[in-house]
Formats: C-alpha cells, structure tokens, sequence
C-alpha cells in the first residue's frame, strides 16, 4: 500500500523533470555577412594575407639546430686529406715485421700512423695530420727506424714546406761558409736549433735555410731572426715552393697517368 505524501513527491518531481526537458536551449548568436565585421582593419588584413598564401605541396625536412657543445661531425663520406712518408728498407735481405714499425711509431715516437702500405723497397707509412711527419722525419726518429733497418725518406711537399729562403742579404756576412753562418745563426736564435744553412752557387746575396720542422719555417716567416748583429725581417723570407709533376716512368708521359696505369707495351730509356 503506497503512502499519498510519497506518491505525491513522486509526481512533483516528475511534473519538474518534465518541465525542464521541454524548456528550450540558449542558442549563440550566429554571425550576419551583411552586417559590418566589428574586427579591427589589421586583423582582417593579415586574416586574408594567410588565406592568400599558397599552400606547398612538400614540406622541407626539419633539421635539428647543432648544439654549440656538440662538435660538427664530418660525414663519413668526405674524403679526409692524408700524408705519406716512405720507410725505406736498408738490407733488402732483412725484413721489418709490420708490428715493429707501429710499435716505434706509436709509442716511441708519440707519432701514430692510420695504415702501412707495403712497397718493393719498404713501406708507406700513412696519417692524416701533418704534425705526424715531423716526428717522423726528427733526427730520433731516423735513430729509433735504423734500429728496425728502416730509414725514412722525407716527402719533397714536406721538405718544401720547411724551407725558407733569405734574400737580400749583406755580402760582408756571405762571405763566410755556410757552416759558419749556421752556427752564428744559432747561437743568437736558441729556437733555431737543428737548421742546416745551404748557399746558392753564384748567388751573394740568397742563401737557403732548412728547418727540422714546419712549425720552425712558419716562425722564420712570421717573426725573422737576428744573424750577426743584424735583422733579418720577415720581409726578406719566403718559403720554397714545390710543384708535383705526375710522370710515367715507362712512356714518359707527363700529366697522364701514373706508371703503375701504364698501358704502354714498349719501355723507354730516360
């Protein structure tokens, strides 16, 4: 048997329920193309500057910006710029083992190489910085190969690079030897050490300074040195130039081919 008051909430608050389905729904206000916008001009301006623009078809790829405590790696298809030493073998009769020559070279002489390239008279000995070919070519360098009956032969683009030429020099001072103006050279200039001086037949006022290393011929250029209580400027210096001509041993074919790619079938004598 159901209670009259409780029937009657029940019916209270359908009657409600039903009352607030039928109410109707705010609706937004819907905007009028004939009436005018109440935007501002440059909104509209650039609102339709980007409707304008064309859209492309392919997008570029996004490169991610290099982080300055992030070194710029090279690809690993660019090709790196390498130097080449020869090792020749003293006694062809004795062999060096390849493992003995990396062995001086790396913990010898503090100078690591990449590769070995076997040869008829020794070896190549390649790296791919430059500072490299100075310590293999010091004068403990020669002392540590000739122990392994090796002996390194200095590249002529190398021996270039530590050449200096001194002109315009005073003829009282070339009159002396080459030896002798060696030794006054070094005696003034103690980072001078190790050069050898070389006069030029004919030529008073030219003489040729060959330096250990690179590093000593750029100072030369940049700084000059004192000889005989005299100046010699920068100026005056200038290093030797060399120029590699690509000959064929076989044709004597210049700038054509090595002699190695020689398809001649008749040898020439020189």
């Amino acid at each position: 048997m159901s209670h009259p008051d409780r029937g009657g909430v029940t019916s209270r608050r359908a009657s409600s329920s039903s009352r607030l389905s039928r109410a109707p729904l705010p609706t937004l206000p819907q905007s009028d193309s004939s009436k005018p916008s109440t935007s501002s001009p440059a909104r509209n301006l650039s609102l339709q500057s980007r409707r304008a623009l064309p859209v492309p078809k392919s997008f570029p790829p996004l490169v991610p910006p290099i982080h300055p405590s992030i070194p710029n790696i090279t690809p690993s298809n660019t090709r790196r710029t390498t130097y080449r030493i020869h090792l020749k073998t003293i006694d062809l009769n004795k062999r060096t083992d390849r493992q003995q020559i990396f062995e001086v070279t790396f913990r010898d002489l503090d100078a690591p190489i990449i590769r070995l390239t076997k040869t008829r008279t020794g070896c190549y000995a390649v790296t791919d910085d430059a500072t490299t070919i100075d310590r293999l070519t010091a004068n403990e360098a020669t002392e540590a190969f000739e122990k392994i009956n090796l002996i390194p032969i200095e590249p002529p683009d190398i021996r270039a690079k530590r050449t200096v030429y001194v002109r315009q020099m005073d003829p009282d001072i070339m009159k002396d030897s080459a030896d002798i103006i060696g030794t006054f050279i070094i005696l003034v200039n103690e980072w001078l050490k190790g050069i050898k001086v070389i006069k030029i037949k004919d030529y008073t006022h030219i003489m040729k300074i060959v330096t250990p290393n690179t590093e000593t011929a750029e100072r030369i250029l940049r700084e000059g040195f004192n000889l005989s209580y005299t100046k010699i400027s920068p100026q005056q210096c200038k290093l030797e130039k060399y120029t590699h001509v690509q000959i064929c041993y076989k044709c004597y074919k210049f700038e054509d081919h090595p002699t190695y790619q020689c398809t001649a079938k008749t040898q020439y004598c020189s």
